[in-house]
């Protein structure tokens, strides 16, 4: 009885181990019912600023509060083609969240805040990207799993607009 107790609990620690091992190196659940709202401030050619609202619908979220960790953009290409931009894309090493740093979203709360992009075409300071650009923003929570996409269109707010056709004549 003693032997079949030692083998029982051996098979028992056996399989918790196999599953643990499983199922580290599996890629975690994405998050079901994210949600990503952009209002745009400013686009001057070099940085996009504007304002974003993250809420959560189904599953609770947590997030990093401090500068939008999780969030960056992808698919840069100017408006109106499909050619994507060269660009510098730029990585902060960030001490981690203090507790008082990390919020949990649940189903019906949202956090908001403003977020700035640079997006650097080129390593000089004088050399712009075009008017308009499209890109996608994505959130993700502090496991790293997606909580939503959202495409995104920019157009320069630092320029003044074209005189119409019957001013220029």
């Amino acid at each position: 009885m003693q032997i079949a107790q030692i083998t029982l609990l051996g098979l028992s620690l056996t399989t918790v181990a196999c599953a643990a091992t499983t199922s580290a190196g599996q890629p975690k659940a994405p998050v079901r019912g994210g949600v990503l709202e952009f209002r745009l401030d400013s686009y001057d050619g070099d940085t996009v600023e504007g304002r974003l609202l993250l809420g959560a619908t189904v599953d609770p979220l947590v997030i990093d509060t401090r500068t939008w960790q999780g969030l960056d953009y992808s698919k840069l290409h100017a408006c109106d083609t499909t050619e994507p931009l060269n660009y510098v894309h730029f990585a902060f090493i960030i001490f981690p969240a203090r507790p008082d740093e990390i919020i949990t979203l649940r189903p019906g709360m949202w956090y908001g805040g403003k977020m700035r992009f640079p997006i650097s075409l080129h390593w000089k300071p004088d050399v712009f990207g075009p008017d308009c650009l499209e890109a996608t923003l994505r959130a993700r929570d502090n496991d790293e799993r997606l909580i939503a996409e959202l495409p995104i269109r920019v157009e320069r707010t630092d320029k003044k607009p074209a005189p119409s056709e019957r001013l220029a004549k």
